[in-house]
């Protein structure tokens, strides 16, 4: 697996990430749309030319980093890609991490990871960190 680092300026951007950007069942699991604004940096797991999951990392303020549009491929669940893709998010921070899910499984996860759950807001749960 691989993990590449794409904005909504990269040239591989749109042919890679389109499919998903569009797709209803991505944005039903996720739980809203999905937006390439221009401050994002697209965490992107893949395997040769096939898109395995994937993330954003967002700096909001100065050391206060959001993490999200999570998302794994089905037929690529359970063989840790979140959890590289979110180690990868990780990967020299320095700050508070903030990431909003309603997923069991990534809640799991953040938990294990040392994210403690936040408030919540309809069935939607912030976990915060620091880095």
């Amino acid at each position: 697996m691989k993990i590449e680092r794409l904005t909504n300026k990269d040239k591989k951007f749109y042919p890679t990430m389109g499919p998903f950007l569009a797709r209803r069942g991505v944005e039903k699991e996720i739980g809203y749309p999905i937006y390439d604004d221009p401050d994002k940096v697209w965490l992107i797991a893949r395997e040769l030319s096939n898109v395995q999951g994937f993330c954003y990392l967002l700096e909001k303020k100065k050391g206060i980093y959001q993490v999200g549009s999570c998302y794994v491929v089905e037929e690529y669940r359970q063989m840790g890609i979140f959890k590289t893709l979110l180690d990868e998010a990780m990967r020299g921070l320095s700050g508070k991490v903030q990431l909003t899910t309603r997923n069991p499984v990534l809640s799991k996860v953040l938990v294990d990871k040392g994210f403690s759950p936040g408030k919540s807001r309809g069935s939607f749960t912030e976990y915060i960190r620091e880095a």
